[in-house]
């Protein structure tokens, strides 16, 4: 077996990848399938789009006290104190 059979044989079984898809790739085109797919996703973003859009401040909010939670951590470990001592 060659190595682009086997990993062609692992696409179609992982990934639901046909070979339809892969004569079609092969041809520098989208398969049926593939289209498809890609319009379920596409609408299916479009529908959850507004549960996330304002949820901005919160992701910032926890992001920036782990951060500083994090920076703190690093302070009583004595690793600015490190840094500086092998920056001087």
């Amino acid at each position: 077996m060659s190595s682009t059979y086997e990993h062609n044989y692992a696409l179609q079984q992982t990934r639901y990848f046909t070979a339809e898809d892969l004569e079609a790739n092969r041809k520098g085109q989208y398969s049926q399938g593939q289209v498809e797919q890609a319009e379920t996703l596409r609408e299916g973003a479009k529908q959850n789009v507004g549960k996330y859009e304002n949820r901005g401040w919160v992701i910032s909010l926890i992001f920036g006290i782990g951060a500083l939670f994090f920076c703190v951590v690093l302070y009583f470990l004595g690793v600015f104190d490190m840094f500086q001592s092998m920056l001087n």
